[in-house]
């Protein structure tokens, strides 16, 4: 029951009118490729399976190839879970700050919207991200037909659950420190205690695998050692079968 809370249902008028306006705009965004194409949530045809299948295959990638990985899985903390639910009364007041509605059509596309500054400016950057590298043989007994591809990943994000992707800890590091900037500028709150740090490979000594999402002593989180969950799924840095195995006999 501590997880319990109120929901308020919006008129049936306005959600009719708001998902005429979603309709219409993620038409116009997704025709003109407007918005960074790695926030997967909004536009029609997307879904929590791309980002799942990225996780996934970035944590593969580098156990296969013995490259280093950090993943920060970031959470954005919501205004309604500082609520105490309480039988004594009325709970302590507080002041609504802003932010969209839940159960709305448009609020998924209006948070992409509002966080794809953010987004862009760290994919744009050079230098930034984790590369993934295949050769593709369109035919296997000519090796001329053979191509090379490769494609860089810094990012990738469900509505507001965001992973920040890097290969070294001073790259990521840097990556958080730009998001904070980001965070302080349009007033958005991080929760610290959901945050999970992923390292896969690493070069520094165990002592220095952390990474900093603010400026206060608790703002350090350091890796996992079993698993962590993103979108519903569990992942585990040692991408084994036991930990899913035993989820399910648990559950």
């Amino acid at each position: 029951m501590a997880n319990v809370r109120p929901i308020a249902l919006l008129e049936v008028i306005r959600k009719i009118f708001t998902k005429f306006i979603s309709t219409q705009l993620s038409n116009i965004l997704q025709d003109h490729n407007i918005l960074c194409k790695v926030n997967y949530c909004g536009l029609k045809g997307e879904s929590t399976a791309s980002p799942i299948r990225l996780i996934n295959n970035l944590i593969e990638d580098a156990k296969e190839n013995s490259k280093e990985l950090w993943i920060v899985l970031q959470d954005i903390s919501k205004a309604f879970d500082s609520i105490i639910a309480t039988a004594f009364g009325l709970s302590p007041s507080f002041q609504a700050e802003d932010g969209i509605d839940q159960g709305d059509s448009l609020s998924p596309l209006l948070w992409r919207i509002y966080y794809d500054p953010l987004l862009t400016a760290i994919t744009a950057l050079p230098n930034k991200g984790y590369n993934m590298e295949c050769v593709w043989p369109h035919n296997p007994r000519d090796p001329d037909t053979w191509k090379n591809f490769s494609h860089n990943i810094a990012a990738s994000a469900y509505m507001d659950d965001t992973a920040w992707i890097d290969c070294t800890q001073n790259r990521i590091q840097h990556t958080l420190d730009i998001a904070r900037s980001f965070y302080e500028l349009v007033d958005i709150k991080i929760n610290h205690k959901k945050c999970e740090l992923i390292i896969i490979n690493p070069s520094l000594p165990r002592p220095f695998l952390s990474v900093s999402l603010g400026t206060h002593e608790g703002d350090t989180i350091h890796p996992i050692q079993t698993e962590a969950r993103y979108l519903g799924v569990w992942i585990s840095p040692k991408n084994t079968r036991s930990l899913t195995k035993q989820r399910i006999i648990c559950t």
